[in-house]
């Protein structure tokens, strides 16, 4: 794999999506400040953003922050995961490291969903 990300306009659009994430809301000056960038390039990239629903712009202050749309990524990624396959090495390691059962609890609304420990699943 490369070092570098063939495609410049990509890398920098996760790169202000994860800065707005660690950052909070931040004025363009600041971004700028943050991701070395210069002003224009910068100020596209939020556009993009913008447009796109991932960022959006405080009409008083012009600061920039991300909005939820990342989240209901996220939550359409969670609804296509089985939650038991993506714990299951942690909980394996877990078992290993402690030489303990490790059990997985999932509580929804009033029910409570365990797991069998992986070691007894090997």
């Amino acid at each position: 794999m490369e070092d570098k990300n063939p495609i410049q306009v990509a890398d920098r659009l996760f790169l202000v999506l994860e800065t707005l994430a660690d950052t909070g809301s931040v004025t363009l000056a600041e971004l700028c400040r943050q991701l070395g960038l210069n002003k224009s390039t910068l100020h596209r990239l939020l556009s993009s953003l913008i447009y796109m629903g991932y960022v959006k712009q405080d009409s008083e202050t012009g600061k920039y922050s991300l909005t939820l749309k990342l989240l209901g990524l996220s939550n359409k990624l969670l609804g296509h995961m089985d939650i038991l396959d993506a714990v299951r090495p942690s909980l394996k390691s877990l078992a290993e490291e402690t030489g303990e059962t490790v059990h997985f609890v999932q509580l929804e609304g009033c029910l409570l969903y365990t797991s069998p420990s992986p070691r007894d699943c090997s």
